[in-house]
C-alpha cells in the first residue's frame, strides 16, 4: 500500500487593528483689497421754460434729473463743480442781442436725499470744488435722483439759454 502524504504548509497571518491618525497641512492666504470708490450718473437735468412766475419765486427749480448712484469700502466725500469755467455758458434767445451776462455757476445748487441723509451744495467754479455729500461710513450703494435750481433774477438774466456741465468727484476720506 502506498501512502501518500501532503504535507500543509501555512502561514498564519495576524491582523492587528492599527487606527489611522489625522493628518493637518496648511495653506498661507494672503488678499489684497484695494480702497474702492464707484460713482455713477444717468441722465439729465430738464428745467421748465423759465417765466415769470419763476422770476417772481427767484429760481426755477428741474422738473426732473440724473439719478446720481455711489458706494465705497471707505468714507468718502462727494465734490461738485462746474467742468469748466465759473460761469454758464450763454446763448442769447432767438432775435436778442442781450450780452453775455457772466452768470456764476454757483447760481446753480444740487439736491437730493441719499439714505436718508440730504445733499444740498451749490456748483462749484471748476477748480473750486464744494463739498455735495458726505458719508463716514463703508457701504454699497447709495442711490438717488437729483434736482437742481437755478437762482434767477430780472436785473442780471436776460433771456436765453445757460449751459454747464456738473463734474462730480468721489474722493476716499
Amino acid at each position: 500500500m502506498l501512502k501518500r502524504s501532503v504535507l500543509f504548509s501555512g502561514l498564519a497571518l495576524v491582523l492587528t487593528s492599527v487606527s489611522a491618525q489625522a493628518q493637518t497641512a496648511t495653506a498661507a492666504v494672503s488678499i489684497q483689497v484695494a480702497p474702492v470708490l464707484a460713482i455713477s450718473s444717468s441722465g439729465a437735468f430738464t428745467f421748465p421754460v423759465a417765466d415769470d412766475a419763476h422770476y417772481q419765486a427767484g429760481e426755477v427749480v428741474s422738473i426732473s434729473g440724473p439719478t446720481l448712484t455711489h458706494r465705497g469700502n471707505v468714507p468718502y466725500r462727494i465734490t461738485i463743480e462746474a467742468q469748466s469755467g465759473s460761469e454758464f455758458a450763454f446763448t442769447p434767445a432767438a432775435g436778442r442781442t442781450d450780452a453775455d451776462p457772466a452768470k456764476p455757476v454757483s447760481d446753480l445748487t444740487v439736491q437730493a436725499s441719499f439714505g436718508g441723509t440730504d445733499a444740498d451744495a451749490a456748483v462749484g467754479a471748476a477748480g473750486a470744488a464744494n463739498t455735495f455729500f458726505t458719508r463716514a461710513a463703508r457701504g454699497g450703494n447709495l442711490s438717488a435722483p437729483l434736482t437742481a435750481r437755478m437762482a434767477l433774477s430780472y436785473e442780471d438774466d436776460p433771456p436765453g439759454t445757460y449751459a454747464t456741465t456738473i463734474l462730480f468727484t468721489m474722493v476716499a476720506q
